[in-house]
């Protein structure tokens, strides 16, 4: 009975779930800038890379779980139908965000040369991104799936670069300037985080159903089996 309320516990429960991460989150802004919060913020500083790492990994099954929703969908319609030309639409906005999002970078970070050699790293990897898809190294990636990743790259170094605290590398520091852009900027990033953080919650959920659904049809398969095996 005890592993059946923790089974609950663990895998269900998201609506009220969210809510309490919702809720833990916006209660976080009213705590004050005491030494414990100090403390906790350099601690996740270092922390967070783990997490990212962790959310980068999750942000490619979303990449993936929708790419192939949507292939399967199209698959069985004449033509793909809705789904084939929500797949195209997708990949369009995603790679014209992307290569407008690349261009504004190169203007506005361009001042230090660290970040000119960022950029033109990531520049090549999202390239190589595109193009890997072309040799069909695996049969469920499109470019789809790698303009969406591609997009979480292009957020992580906007992120990072705007939170440099150098003026002359980060035209939107916002501990010297106090400026419209700035405050613009700064809400684009925490929107755009969150965003990413609830589609790797809902997919994480999602995931968790869908491995429960097959693990229950697994072990009835194999029930049959091996009576069909007795029996023969």
């Amino acid at each position: 009975m005890k592993n059946d309320t923790a089974a609950i516990i663990h895998d269900g429960w998201w609506t009220l779930k969210f809510f309490i991460v919702a809720a833990l989150f916006i209660g976080s802004f009213w705590i004050p800038n005491s030494p414990t919060i100090t403390g906790y913020m350099e601690f996740s500083r270092y922390v967070s890379v783990i997490y990212l790492c962790y959310q980068a990994m999750l942000m490619l099954i979303v990449a993936y779980v929708i790419n192939n929703g949507l292939v399967t969908a199209a698959s069985k319609l004449e033509g793909g139908g809705l789904p084939g030309i929500l797949l195209i639409v997708l990949f369009f906005l995603f790679t014209g965000a992307n290569v407008t999002w690349l261009i504004f970078q190169y203007i506005y970070f361009s001042a230090c040369g660290g970040n000119v050699a960022i950029m033109i790293t990531t520049t090549i990897i999202g390239s190589a991104m595109y193009g890997l898809v072309l040799l069909r190294t695996r049969s469920d990636a499109s470019v789809f799936t790698s303009s969406l990743v591609f997009f979480y790259c292009l957020f992580l170094q906007w992120s990072a670069f705007s939170s440099d605290s150098t003026d002359t590398c980060n035209p939107f520091n916002p501990a010297s300037n106090s400026g419209k852009n700035v405050r613009a900027n700064t809400i684009m990033m925490m929107v755009i985080g969150l965003v990413f953080v609830f589609a790797s919650l809902l997919v994480v959920a999602s995931i968790t159903k869908h491995e429960d659904e097959q693990q229950m049809a697994t072990e009835m398969n194999a029930a049959i089996i091996s009576t069909e095996s007795d029996d023969g």
